[in-house]
């Protein structure tokens, strides 16, 4: 299926130079990293970092996602770190429904030092457009730790912590959710997501991940992908 029409990025993101500097946290933010995902469904996930962009006047790491459940579609979502390792969501831009969001101030997404039951909220103003050009309105968004627990994927075993968020039809990174309003995220420090639950079914499993960061092995009895093999998950 060639429908993701973003994945010549991906070719670029393996070829860029890891940004000098950054720690690894949860939520990793090295120019070229890319994770491949599969649910019970057989369906694939692709994230990457690739390139950067501004939101509201503030330059932006661009992470790019495409995914078949629960509907198809591919989305662009814009990150910063902080020194301490908070990371920020400053907005998205949803590619197959034309939507976009940005948020001022950014959203703190994950918080360093992630702890079971740790709440933590962000109120900003909502935008129409990356820009800043449309304001739309005022919001608060709250997330929780739900739990720390190991998460078995095809990739090995992780320690991991999950995030959730309680959310409507959009989560704040830009996937559409197609009435699923309860979405759990499973992050491993030095790793990233490595599980993704939107309604409690059909999670998403990390299966590959390489680039700058990549320090964990491949699948039992596997050859860590090519770029080439990377591809034809969505061939």
């Amino acid at each position: 299926m060639r429908r993701f029409l973003w994945l010549s990025v991906l070719a670029t993101a393996l070829a860029a130079r890891p940004a000098s500097g950054q720690v690894p946290g949860a939520f990793p933010l090295e120019q070229g990293t890319v994770w491949s995902y599969r649910n019970d469904l057989d369906e694939p996930m692709l994230a990457v970092i690739s390139g950067s962009a501004m939101v509201l006047g503030r330059p932006c790491v661009r992470r790019v996602v495409s995914c078949l459940y629960p509907v198809p579609q591919t989305i662009e979502n814009y990150w910063t770190a902080d020194a301490l390792g908070n990371v920020y969501l400053h907005g998205f831009w949803n590619l197959d429904t034309g939507t976009q969001r940005a948020y001022r101030p950014p959203l703190l997404w994950l918080p360093a030092g992630l702890a079971a039951g740790q709440q933590w909220s962000t109120a900003c103003d909502v935008f129409h457009r990356l820009d800043g050009s449309s304001l739309g309105w005022s919001q608060t968004f709250m997330y929780r730790c739900t739990a720390t627990m190991d998460v078995v994927t095809p990739l090995g075993t992780f320690s991991s912590h999950g995030v959730g968020q309680t959310l409507g039809d959009w989560d704040a990174a830009g996937e559409l959710k197609a009435g699923y309003h309860d979405v759990i995220w499973w992050y491993h420090v030095g790793l990233g997501l490595v599980r993704q639950e939107t309604g409690g079914i059909h999670p998403y499993l990390l299966v590959e991940h390489s680039g700058p960061l990549a320090s964990v092995p491949s699948a039992p009895g596997r050859e860590p992908r090519t770029w080439s093999a990377v591809k034809t998950l969505f061939d």
